[in-house]
């Protein structure tokens, strides 16, 4: 909250709001001064001249007359003038957020929410910080198997595996699904859309290479010529999304996917001009085919990942999976919730999660997943998107 003089003239609480210089002033929730705080309650004077009913929430018994805050709106039942009229309070969140929106082909950035406001951190979480991807990497090992021969309909155990320490260095490896137990028999694509662990593991146990430590390299190579890592930690938690990835790096790996394999360089200057005149222009450049998988495997890897869309577990994007395929990812203990994903048009991420800045890793909760956090966003760009004029095509049915 701030608190404002209230100055001479008339109404005096409209004047005070109008005067208002709040802090966060990215932020587009609606301001609001404190008019009343007695026994009837708190009211709030609005910019368009309204008085509402507030909800003080954590701020009860701290608000003064002329304080302003920001609040959330919402009409009474039934009613259509401002007595019916409510506001909660709202409070800057701790918990943190970005997203990004790239066109397809060329690679051009079209939105970018580095997080929750610039002025309380000037920390842009899709170019300058990385986070572990979780499940939103698990693509890039189905994209080695589908490379190496393997089917979407392929069987696959999805049961208790141990792989060996590489190099007869350290421990072995056993994975478990985020839910604990296994299903027995299931084909790839079922493992992607229900984002099988297991699954995944034991990919690497004869379905991409003979041997689990080759089978790494493979997924690896495929990753560093993607550019979505300079340099790949060799040991198996890698293929379940362990090693920190930036978003638009991820983000240009899920453009790829939707092109077929063609990688485009996310770019977001089109232009400079000094006085009118310019002294720089973005060279458009040809997309980069990604050589380390065929154009079949990525065409495989699409139609999965619309699965996951359609049943899988991003399905709150069931209703527009004919349009939209993605990936979930959610971190160990929660700590980042994903979802990456694209149209024929644009690819968009979304992460939510808490800043590591003291180097603790902080929960977002039990069951605070990418399907619960982020796909919900994800949604409302698409939407929004497509509102404002970007193609709303069918991709190529599964």
């Amino acid at each position: 909250k701030a608190t404002v003089a209230a100055p001479a003239g008339k109404p005096v609480w409209l004047r005070a709001l109008e005067s208002a210089r709040p802090v966060l002033y990215d932020v587009r929730w609606p301001l609001a001064v404190v008019l009343e705080t007695g026994r009837n309650g708190v009211k709030v004077g609005l910019g368009d001249g309204r008085v509402a009913s507030l909800d003080p929430g954590i701020a009860r018994g701290k608000l003064q007359p002329y304080d302003v805050v920001r609040v959330k709106l919402r009409e009474g039942k039934g009613s259509r003038d401002e007595k019916g009229l409510r506001a909660e309070i709202r409070v800057k969140p701790s918990v943190q957020g970005a997203a990004l929106v790239l066109e397809n082909r060329t690679g051009r950035i079209l939105a970018m929410a580095g997080g929750f406001s610039y002025p309380a951190s000037q920390l842009n979480r899709v170019t300058q910080a990385v986070r572990q991807p979780g499940s939103t990497l698990k693509p890039l090992t189905y994209l080695a198997a589908l490379n190496a021969g393997l089917q979407p309909n392929t069987l696959v155990m999805d049961a208790p595996v141990t792989l060996p320490p590489i190099g007869g260095v350290g421990d072995s490896w056993s994975p478990k699904n985020y839910d604990g137990g296994g299903s027995g028999p299931t084909t790839l694509r079922r493992g992607l859309e229900f984002s099988k662990n297991l699954v995944t593991a034991r990919l690497l146990q004869g379905g991409i290479a003979d041997k689990a430590p080759a089978s790494l390299k493979r997924v690896c190579d495929i990753a560093l010529e993607a550019q979505i890592y300079a340099a790949c930690e060799p040991y198996y938690p890698f293929v379940l999304g362990a090693q920190p990835v930036r978003m638009i790096d991820l983000a240009g790996f899920y453009a790829a996917v939707a092109n077929e394999g063609a990688r485009t360089a996310p770019y977001a200057l089109e232009g400079v001009e000094r006085d009118g005149t310019p002294v720089y222009a973005h060279a458009a450049r040809e997309p980069v085919r990604i050589g380390s998988a065929d154009r079949v495997a990525f065409y495989q890897l699409k139609t999965m990942l619309q699965g996951v869309t359609n049943h899988g577990t991003a399905a709150a994007l069931s209703r527009v999976s004919q349009f939209v395929a993605g990936k979930t990812g959610t971190s160990e203990n929660e700590n980042d919730a994903w979802f990456a994903g694209f149209t024929n048009e644009v690819t968009v991420v979304v992460w939510v999660g808490y800043d590591n800045a003291d180097g603790t890793r902080k929960t977002l909760g039990r069951g605070q997943t990418g399907g619960h956090v982020s796909v919900p966003i994800a949604s409302a760009i698409f939407q929004a998107a497509w509102a404002n004029g970007v193609a709303k095509t069918p991709l190529a049915p599964p």
